[in-house]
């Protein structure tokens, strides 16, 4: 008799709908949404937003000092790297904390990445394995501009695969 409730609760666990988030995010703004038929909800509740400063105002501390190893020379010492792509990467790392933080938490089981490609490019390098093991599909594109209304039926378009 047990080998008749084995194929039922196998059967049973296939069907089984899958939580599946979308990131839709450039280098400055993400928001995580889900779909409900081609409607869009936030199971967050908010949007992220990170700093888009103009480069005076990122680097408004004047630059360190130095001096030559001879002489009396002094010169300014140049940042080490370029502060938008800082920012930005900073922006992707602290995006990847909240996924790997919601997924903990059993909050979605699949994960779609919309993303501009270098916001892309920076959240494979900071996602953390078990995040990585749930994207299911990465797309290059940025399409945070896109309002609520038109973002489900291209999320759909882009997942499904006709349109690029």
């Amino acid at each position: 008799m047990h080998w008749r409730l084995r194929p039922v609760i196998i059967g049973y666990m296939d069907w089984v709908k899958k939580r599946r988030w979308y990131v839709v995010a450039d280098g400055v703004r993400a928001r995580v949404v889900e779909l409900n038929g081609g409607n869009v909800t936030s199971p967050l509740g908010e949007d992220f937003i990170g700093v888009n400063l103009k480069s005076r105002e990122i680097n408004a501390d004047r630059p360190g000092r130095g001096h030559e190893s001879r002489g009396t020379v002094r010169h300014a010492k140049e940042p080490p790297t370029d502060p938008h792509r800082k920012v930005k990467a900073d922006f992707a790392r602290d995006l990847a904390e909240v996924l790997e933080h919601e997924l903990a938490l059993h909050r979605y089981d699949e994960l779609v990445i919309v993303a501009a490609p270098q916001t892309l490019g920076d959240l494979r390098a900071t996602l953390p394995e078990t995040v990585r093991k749930r994207v299911v599909k990465e797309i290059d594109k940025d399409i945070t501009h896109l309002p609520d209304h038109q973002l489900g039926e291209r999320l759909m378009r882009l997942t499904s695969g006709s349109d690029r």
